[in-house]
């Protein structure tokens, strides 16, 4: 069995997939009535859990023993799919079987019946990938399914698909996990492991991910086993401290020039990339601006950060005249466009800065 957090901890059941709970919903609900779709679309950012949702969905059509459209994940079927050897169950990546040839293939093979089960399931992953000529195929087979074929399409760009495929499934639009979701994931699977893992690198950890679960998890098994007291899980990642750049922006909006360039210079000396730096730093400067503006904001931000954070940048949004943080945040975007093309890439940031404290 995988050790690697992100397959070991994989949802095998609707009810343990996490940050999906209105497909999650309907899909089992479709499953229970036997109201089943010959076709799905299962459209969203990647690590958000499309591709599991789908094996889960195969599992609950041809499991011998459901329970209120859930499948058992103890049956012959259940464990076969989940262990890939399910032959009635095939799945596709169309990064790289994008081709007519491929789809032909399958054309041939959905004539003949399930052999084990009562549904044969194409999982085609990275569906947007396909060539035009293997999409109009595709399109051939989707029109006229035989009963016992389901279809079920996954990919991170829909808008990249024609039309007249996206005309013919059901499609689920997968969101971003919530900062509080993608914690309460990590959390119990530090439970599990029996990990020691300090809170605010758990907490660096969910900012990074950036709504993207498996991207957390991935993070989590990489520093599982080290000692965080004595490494720098800034360094680690090479991205910049939530907390430092917090920093910086009170020293911008108390307009205190030396301690805003000594603040930008250990980012630099930590060899943070400086796209990277710029980017969250906007994005906390963006933040700020929405707590200095709308009343409901400490609610709408609770899904991507701490309460703590937040009430951090409260104090911050009221720091900032908000004409300051206007003339800062513009000046950031138009450092960006001289970042790749200075001889020294932090200098572009520095000067917005100087120039935003004026």
């Amino acid at each position: 069995m995988s050790h690697v957090f992100y397959r070991k901890y994989r949802p095998k059941t609707f009810r343990e997939v996490s940050g999906q709970e209105f497909i999650v919903k309907v899909l089992q609900e479709a499953v229970h009535r036997e109201m089943i779709s010959h076709a799905y679309l299962l459209a969203g950012p990647r690590g958000t859990g499309k591709t599991t949702l789908a094996r889960i969905l195969a599992k609950a059509l041809n499991c011998l023993k459901p329970k209120q459209g859930n499948p058992c994940g103890l049956c012959e079927n259940c464990t076969s799919i989940e262990k890939g050897f399910f032959v009635d169950v095939v799945e596709m990546d169309a990064a790289s079987h994008r081709g007519i040839d491929e789809i032909r293939q399958i054309k041939e093979a959905v004539e003949f019946q399930p052999m084990h089960s009562q549904y044969k399931i194409y999982i085609i992953d990275e569906a947007h990938m396909l060539t035009k000529e293997a999409c109009n195929a595709l399109l051939k087979i989707l029109e006229e399914p035989p009963r016992y074929v389901v279809f079920i399409l996954a990919t991170t760009e829909p808008e990249k698909m024609i039309p007249t495929v996206l005309s013919r499934v059901q499609r689920f639009d997968f969101k971003k996990l919530t900062f509080k979701e993608v914690r309460q994931k990590l959390t119990r699977i530090i439970k599990e492991e029996s990990l020691t893992i300090p809170d605010d690198a758990l907490t660096h950890i969910c900012y990074l991910a950036e709504g993207c679960l498996r991207d957390a998890e991935m993070m989590l098994d990489q520093v599982a086993h080290i000692d965080l007291t004595e490494h720098n899980i800034q360094t680690i990642f090479n991205r910049p401290s939530t907390v430092k750049m917090m920093q910086l922006l009170h020293a911008i909006a108390t307009r205190n020039p030396s301690t805003s360039l000594a603040e930008l210079t250990e980012f630099e000396v930590s060899s943070i990339p400086p796209v990277h730096f710029l980017r969250d730093l906007l994005s906390l400067a963006r933040k700020v601006t929405l707590l200095k503006l709308h009343k409901d904001a400490p609610a709408i931000l609770s899904k991507e950060m701490s309460k703590e954070d937040i009430a951090t940048l409260t104090l911050l949004a009221e720091q900032f005249e908000l004409n300051h943080l206007t003339t800062l945040i513009q000046n950031l975007i138009e450092s960006r466009k001289n970042i790749y093309y200075s001889p020294i890439p932090f200098l572009p940031i520095e000067l917005a800065i100087i120039q935003s404290l004026s």
